[in-house]
């Protein structure tokens, strides 16, 4: 894994850390202490090993011995017991609907509680048939702009210009190459055709164990946000940051 993929693997599983932990209600300056360190990951002049071997990011104002705990453990074995544990926690759809527009953490957690919502897509069916709007502090205006907030992230997430689209999918194939059992990890489709404008995603894990392995495996990546679809060679990832794709297992 390049230096800075990994760096930015680590930043985006402390931020993830970061939402869980805020929608849960945990302590507000533990929240924030995973959020700036995750940004003292990701603005690392050197190396994330290096910062690690010469004691210098653990020196560092605000990394203190938990976040220094999770950032050694994904430096070392690509895993985080702590974000696992609060995946299966937490729906993951929550964490996403941190993206859309007049939706903070408060407004989620009524959300949730009161209309058993915890998807964008449940979202979106709520903010046109009325439920969102009846919700107390909502009203019909902010049901409107949610509902085109959802609009306008399907829209955005949906189409990408091919170097765009090129250099996600290096990304992923690097981070998904690390999973035990994968021989190798490579562009496919549109972006290996390069098409002007790309629709999906798609990366092609070679792998000397069953598919059904693979995938069980995918779930420790951390920057894999959740699973959107899986059959008997395929499965469909939402990861850190909303980029989508179809990942294909076939054998050496």
């Amino acid at each position: 894994m390049t230096d800075r993929l990994e760096k930015r693997v680590v930043a985006d599983a402390l931020e993830q850390i970061a939402s869980f932990m805020e929608l849960k209600g945990e302590n507000l300056f533990r929240v924030r202490t995973f959020k700036a360190v995750a940004r003292v990951v990701g603005g690392l002049p050197e190396t994330l090993q290096k910062a690690l071997d010469d004691g210098s990011l653990a020196a560092t104002k605000g990394v203190g011995p938990a976040t220094l705990e999770v950032i050694n453990e994904l430096a070392s074995t690509g895993r985080c017991t702590l974000l696992e544990e609060l995946r299966g926690q937490v729906p993951p759809g929550l964490v996403e609907m941190l993206s859309v527009s007049g939706l903070g953490v408060a407004k989620i957690r009524q959300i949730h509680d009161t209309l058993g919502i915890d998807s964008l897509p449940e979202l979106e069916v709520a903010a046109s048939d009325g439920r969102l709007a009846a919700l107390p502090r909502f009203g019909q205006k902010t049901a409107d702009n949610i509902r085109k907030s959802i609009a306008f992230l399907r829209q955005a997430s949906a189409f990408r210009l091919v170097h765009h689209a090129a250099e996600e999918a290096r990304t992923l194939a690097e981070a998904l190459s690390r999973v035990p059992g994968v021989v190798s990890a490579t562009a496919a489709g549109e972006v290996r055709r390069r098409c002007e404008v790309v629709r999906e995603i798609v990366v092609v894990l070679t792998a000397n164990v069953p598919a059904a392995d693979i995938f069980a495996r995918l779930g420790q990546v951390p920057s894999v946000h959740e699973f959107a679809g899986q059959d008997e060679r395929h499965v469909t990832l939402r990861f850190v940051g909303g980029t989508s794709a179809q990942i294909v297992v076939t054998p050496p």
